[in-house]
């Protein structure tokens, strides 16, 4: 059996029971989707370009490569919230948003962030903002940033099934255990190597 990008989406936008046969129960499904992943094109593709970046990664000095990346993210960013800023636009006037309007809105707020947190450290990097002191990378400005895109992610966590402005309780389920996993970390991290943060 193989699963569809069809089907992937009515996932993605429906919830899992939208899914045909064994592929609902996830575990009893895993053989037959990880030989379908072993067999795509898609995912050697992906293979082959995270191969590429190591060896590009291996040639060239951190630093270049980290402006190159930076500033390409932030042409990236301004492209896909071109793409999505009249559906965006149309969401922002709902006065009841359903699960498009959760992914267009998640997706337009995530990517403002990354181009948002692309430019500031960019300027940081050349130099522009304040002579380039430690303090400036450390600020609260990339901190709103980083939860603009944490609150796009949210809005992408809530989207299947999202109806009417109601989420359904798996969506609020899958969102704590991340919250949850996300301040057990943050906690762990801050109390064992603190100094180094």
């Amino acid at each position: 059996m193989i699963v569809t990008a069809r089907e992937v989406i009515s996932v993605w936008v429906h919830g899992v029971r939208s899914l045909p046969g064994a592929c609902r129960y996830g575990c009893a499904a895993a053989p037959t989707i990880i030989w379908n992943m072993a067999r795509s094109p898609n995912v050697w593709a992906f293979a082959a370009l995270c191969g590429a970046f190591w060896l590009l990664a291996l040639a060239t000095e951190y630093r270049p490569l980290n402006v190159f990346l930076q500033c390409t993210t932030l042409a990236v960013s301004v492209a896909v919230m071109f793409a999505y800023a009249a559906p965006g636009l149309e969401a922002l006037q709902k006065r009841e948003i359903d699960r498009e309007d959760h992914l267009v809105l998640g997706i337009c707020l995530a990517w403002l962030g990354v181009f948002l947190r692309s430019g500031f450290i960019i300027l940081w990097r050349v130099g522009w903002l304040w002579g380039n002191p430690h303090s400036t990378i450390d600020s609260h400005w990339v901190n709103l940033f980083n939860f603009m895109i944490l609150l796009g992610g949210v809005l992408h966590i809530t989207a299947p099934g999202a109806m009417n402005n109601r989420i359904p309780p798996r969506n609020l389920a899958l969102l704590g255990a991340a919250f949850g996993a996300g301040a057990g970390l943050a906690s762990l991290l801050l109390v064992f190597v603190a100094n180094g943060i």
